[in-house]
């Protein structure tokens, strides 16, 4: 090997240290981690706003399976929408439901 290419050169027996404008890879790809976890946090954090929270049921509480069956029944009337076509469309006006809508309540069918 006579010549050497890329950031370090040998020049009489001794690495020359070139590297002063360029990135080291690792602390490059750690910022870049780093960063994409920020974001998509954020992105979580944007995503969930607005979403009502499911109740945790604790033995002893009261629960009202009427509810719990109304829900469950909202459920599996967006997913038969999601399968028809016809999921996020007003069923009154026929017009699209805002994603924030649909975001806070997903089996939505009409825009307030």
């Amino acid at each position: 090997m006579d010549e050497l290419t890329g950031e370090n050169q040998v020049h009489d027996g001794a690495p020359t240290d070139d590297t002063s404008d360029t990135p080291d890879p690792i602390d490059t790809a750690h910022n870049a981690d780093h960063n994409a976890d920020a974001a998509g946090s954020a992105l979580a954090d944007d995503a969930t706003a607005g979403v009502a929270t499911p109740a945790i049921v604790v033995p002893g509480d009261d629960v009202d399976l009427d509810e719990i069956a109304a829900g469950l029944d909202a459920v599996a009337a967006a997913l038969q929408r999601l399968d028809d076509g016809s999921y996020g469309i007003d069923h009154v006006t026929g017009q699209p439901i805002d994603d924030a809508v649909l975001a806070a309540d997903p089996t939505a069918t009409r825009t307030p």
